[in-house]
């Protein structure tokens, strides 16, 4: 029997990288959203036991982005794993949350599952 895992116990430097997109009302096509002009801009991080943490500023890498141009208008944002973020063996949830002029709240949840590790 073989398990699949996204990361595993312990990991350090794991890139969560979310892209954000904003779905027209009428074509209900999704594009990039523009969060170069976002006040607040934050990865969250909920872990199996349900305490969290937020990437905010410093921890959160906007530039270069994992593609595109980096500069906030392709919607991407990232954050990336430090000692003790993964401590839990389960399924972590992740979102977004972005503020500005417009918009303000979270994003869709996305799930990293951890398993354990060999050493």
């Amino acid at each position: 029997m073989s398990h699949e895992y996204d990361a595993t116990v312990g990991q350090v430097g794991f890139r969560i990288i979310l892209q954000l997109l904003d779905r027209d009302p009428l074509t209900q096509y999704r594009t990039p959203a523009n969060v170069s002009a976002a006040v607040t801009k934050e990865v969250n991080l909920k872990k199996p036991d349900a305490t969290t943490k937020v990437y905010t500023g410093g921890d959160v890498t906007f530039t270069p982005a994992p593609i595109g141009i980096g500069d906030g208008t392709d919607g991407y944002i990232e954050a990336s794993t430090v000692v003790g973020d993964f401590d839990q063996v389960g399924i972590y949830e992740v979102a977004g949350y972005i503020a500005d002029a417009v918009t303000d709240g979270p994003t869709q949840i996305a799930k990293i599952n951890v398993g354990p590790s060999l050493r």
